[in-house]
């Protein structure tokens, strides 16, 4: 399925806004989950997945930025005092921004898994909002 890119903002906000409700969605569940009792604990994988899930976070933060995504505020400000000959970077391609907003799902999955093997459902909160903070990090500019 091609997106048309007659409007590639609406696109990216779409989106953004699909993937922040998917985050939401998923933390829900993770709150819910603990009250099921299905699943058989695992207590030697909670801290395992508890660190993956915090090392995701920092880590797609990090890939963001290599992506050139984010806030380009430092270039507006050097436009207006004229510090800069006119061009204007061209904007990140619709492949990054799916590529990172893919990636900020990660912290939600990995703290509905850990509410899966015997986890606090504290923690895929704090996962949660952590994918959350993410998506209104690297939400699009325009």
């Amino acid at each position: 399925m091609v997106i048309p890119n007659t409007a590639p903002t609406v696109n990216l906000w779409m989106l953004w806004f699909a993937q922040l409700v998917s985050v939401l969605l998923l933390t829900a569940i993770a709150l819910y989950l603990p009250s099921l009792d299905v699943v058989e604990s695992l207590p030697e994988l909670r801290m395992p997945i508890l660190i993956a899930g915090g090392a995701s976070a920092l880590a797609i933060i990090v890939i963001g930025r290599l992506l050139g995504l984010g806030r380009r505020r430092d270039v507006r400000v050097r436009e207006i005092r004229g510090l800069t000959d006119g061009t204007r970077d061209t904007p990140p391609s619709l492949v990054r921004w799916l590529i990172l907003f893919a990636l900020a799902d990660l912290p939600a999955i990995l703290g509905l898994v850990l509410v899966f093997v015997g986890g606090e459902s504290g923690h895929a909160i704090v996962l949660g909002a952590a994918s959350c903070l993410i998506l209104l990090l690297y939400r699009p500019t325009e």
